[in-house]
């Protein structure tokens, strides 16, 4: 078979899912939304897979890239972006895949967004979510058919956050040394509410004040992001470490306390299965898609959007539970993780996925 995999850009997940389909044994495109015309850097790419380039994302650029490559199957998502491309271009058989935001966030707060949604589902064979709030929402938009829908957390590689060691060189910093650190892992964009979770330090550091904050990434909000801990005096308190590579980022996990999210908006986030994994209690929105993975004050807590005070309760519990509970939330979570996050059973769900859409075609490969 071969898949012409069509993304907004290149990735970590992106690589993960290429990387399962040559495992596959299918042959791979990549064509990308961003970034058109310039080609990734030699080595980027996974073995088995190739690029298609073009100019510019247009449909008529997007029809010639798929009678040059003639693909056997069309994946594609964001849903509004490149599903919505690939639904103009009636090729057939068409896998759409949500990316969680597109349909629980941008198409709810976008009309043309959900325009764009709807046409998308309307020609979508199957659709592929990471959520069970993400198929309600593609049925109330477009009146898919839950038939058609596969639904599967995206996973992580679970030995990776179970067994790393710690890898915070903040560690050798005065004041630092023996300090639980509240972590997050989330970009610095409106919609992951960061400027909610230094609130939320704010306070609770003026309770527990040797909780440290490691906020990772980066983004679009990046100056307001460090004004904001000025303002607040939280710089000597805070470690900024930019995008944390995946090699690093479980040691990460290790060395936390607590794992913080405040986004306005989740399908089943990776980085809150990766915070499972390694064990953290976690701290996060109250919102249909961390609901399917977190009881409140069981292994986590979950705390309404925007509420700067709840979330600052919520760390002081995380912060302030004793050695017996902490390893009993960690057993709970790593559980939960095995049971539910394995990346390597989803990818044979998304494997099974393109043989029943091939089927439906009558393709053989």
């Amino acid at each position: 078979m071969r898949i012409l995999y069509f993304s907004r850009n290149w990735t970590t997940h992106d690589q993960r899912f290429l990387r399962a389909i040559v495992a596959g044994g299918h042959d791979a495109w990549l064509l990308r939304w961003e970034s058109a015309g310039l080609p990734l850097r030699e080595g980027e790419l996974p073995a088995g897979v190739s690029e298609a380039l073009w100019e510019e994302a247009s449909l008529s650029n997007l029809k010639a890239v798929l009678d040059r490559v003639h693909p056997t199957l069309l994946h594609a998502g964001p849903v509004h972006s490149c599903g919505y491309l690939a639904a103009l271009s009636g090729f057939h058989p068409f896998v759409l895949m949500s990316w969680g935001s597109d349909i629980l966030w941008d198409a709810v707060r976008d009309q043309a967004a959900r325009e764009r949604t709807r046409v998308a589902l309307a020609a979508a064979d199957w659709l592929v979510c990471d959520c069970r709030e993400v198929s309600h929402r593609a049925a109330e938009i477009a009146e898919y058919p839950q038939e058609r829908i596969v639904t599967f957390p995206w996973g992580i590689d679970l030995d990776r956050f179970e067994k790393a060691d710690s890898s915070l060189p903040i560690r050798e910093r005065s004041g630092w040394e023996r300090a639980p650190i509240v972590l997050s892992t989330r970009s610095w964009e409106s919609i992951y509410g960061v400027d909610v979770a230094i609130d939320a330090f704010a306070l609770v550091s003026q309770g527990v004040p040797s909780a440290r904050l490691v906020l990772a990434g980066d983004g679009g909000q990046a100056a307001a992001v460090k004004a904001q801990l000025l303002s607040k005096g939280l710089m000597g308190r805070t470690y900024l470490p930019g995008r944390i590579s995946q090699s690093e980022l479980p040691g990460y996990y290790q060395d936390a306390a607590v794992y913080l999210s405040c986004s306005y908006s989740d399908g089943s986030s990776v980085s809150l299965m990766e915070a499972l994994a390694a064990g953290l209690p976690v701290v996060a929105t109250d919102i249909p898609g961390n609901r399917e993975w977190i009881e409140h004050d069981v292994n986590g807590w979950l705390c309404p959007s925007g509420d700067v005070c709840a979330f600052s309760r919520a760390l002081a519990d995380a912060l302030n539970l004793t050695s017996s509970q902490r390893s009993e939330m960690a057993e709970r979570n790593r559980a939960l993780a095995h049971s539910r996050a394995d990346w390597r059973i989803h990818a044979g769900a998304l494997e099974q996925t393109y043989r029943t859409a091939l089927d439906t075609y009558g393709h053989h490969n």
